[in-house]
């Protein structure tokens, strides 16, 4: 996305959590990622950050930090200006979370909180986050905008996209030779498809 990113003049930022990596599914993460992603695009652009940022990245993760940042740290003194300043300076950034839902719910509402907390600005980033039903999103980004995705109304796509992948996975190596093993596998992959897509503004 960052060479797209810099050929439009946008920024489209994305974190994946995964329920694979228990390790990295807390809001920290998803922030972290963003910062990095951040620092790199406006590298790649030619673009200093702002001299307090920098400042406070020097402080929370180099070599002689006295002690690691509190969350709060890390979004009011490097997110939230980082963000700021993306705002003023592109005509359009998007931040992308994916899984969120596989987040426990105190990490899950500190990310919707910072969420809310940039939104609030003149000149608000584009946010898509999406998760299994049940993310309370709304109640924290006024204005959202919710699609749910039942496998009802993506069957055909979801049930093609599963062939497709199995097929892919079964020309690199033997996954089973149980035609009613892989079928079983097919069927749960269909009824844990079942998705909610989160749109801001």
């Amino acid at each position: 996305m960052a060479d797209r990113s810099q050929k439009t003049g946008d920024f489209v930022a994305h974190f994946f959590y995964s329920h694979s990596n228990k390790s990295q599914i807390r809001a920290e993460h998803l922030f972290r990622s963003y910062i990095k992603q951040i620092i790199g695009f406006l590298d790649t652009i030619g673009k200093s950050c702002p001299r307090g940022v920098v400042g406070f990245v020097k402080r929370f993760y180099g070599p002689k930090q006295p002690h690691p940042p509190s969350f709060g740290e890390v979004i009011d003194k490097v997110f939230v200006p980082l963000c700021e300043f993306l705002t003023e300076l592109l005509p359009s950034v998007t931040y992308i979370v994916d899984g969120l839902d596989e987040c426990e719910m105190g990490e899950e509402r500190k990310v919707l909180s910072t969420f809310q907390k940039i939104v609030s600005h003149h000149a608000p980033p584009r946010i898509f986050i999406s998760g299994r039903e049940g993310l309370n999103v709304p109640n924290f980004i006024q204005g959202s905008a919710t699609i749910r995705i039942s496998n009802e109304d993506s069957k055909g796509d979801i049930y093609r996209f599963i062939e497709w992948r199995i097929n892919e996975k079964m020309q690199e190596r033997q996954l089973t030779e149980d035609e009613n093993v892989l079928q079983d596998v097919k069927s749960k992959l269909n009824e844990r498809a079942d998705r909610m897509l989160v749109q801001y503004p």
